[in-house]
């Protein structure tokens, strides 16, 4: 193949896909797409807090922990794209029922930001169980707040993370089974990671 015509290939090839291990026989890194997509993206912002998130003013609710999600850090893949808390904070605005409440699309892929796909769409991100763990699609490196059990509905969760009294429900960033998103409780006194999602 001409050097011409290989440098074509391959350019198609990383406009085309979002991971590019093996296009082009050679290309064997992971790349997320820039902005534009339809995927739905988890993230990490890099930031986290005990069972009170403080952010602008405000003390817990679903505005205060989109706002101090969204002053971490968001990856390229987010540009253009609503971002939020990945958190249950109330029996009526948990992580099963953004799509209702927020305008999650159900019908698209769920992306780690470093680019492994981690669920084919909403159904399948809350089935029991992931393709790959936060760890390995979004380098989360420790248990995570989510407020919810293994299927996104909300469980104990801070009172809303307005309090460091009582227990909030974590996810695991190292497993792909289940318990991946409700693992179990934690004392609200502890500061955990917060995960984002964008879409």
């Amino acid at each position: 193949m001409s050097k011409v015509l290989r440098h074509a290939s391959l350019l198609l090839c990383a406009m085309a896909l979002p991971v590019l291990a093996g296009c082009g026989g050679d290309i064997s890194v992971a790349l997320p797409l820039g902005g534009g997509d339809a995927s739905i993206y988890l993230f990490d912002p890099g930031v986290a807090s005990d069972g009170i998130v403080t952010f602008a003013g405000g003390n817990g609710g679903r505005g205060t922990v989109d706002a101090f999600v969204a002053s971490g850090s968001v990856p390229a893949a987010c540009a253009g794209k609503t971002v939020r808390a990945f958190l249950s904070v109330s029996l009526t605005d948990s992580i099963a029922n953004m799509p209702a409440n927020y305008g999650v699309p159900t019908d698209q892929p769920v992306i780690g930001a470093l680019g492994p796909q981690i669920a084919a769409d909403w159904a399948d991100l809350l089935d029991g169980g992931i393709a790959v763990s936060l760890q390995s699609a979004i380098g989360l490196g420790n248990f995570f707040w989510s407020g919810s059990s293994d299927n996104g509905v909300a469980a104990t969760h801070c009172s809303g993370w307005n309090s460091t009294a009582n227990n909030g429900w974590n996810g695991r960033h190292d497993l792909a089974s289940s318990t991946w998103l409700g693992l179990g409780a934690s004392l609200c006194t502890a500061t955990l990671p917060l995960v984002g999602i964008c879409y």
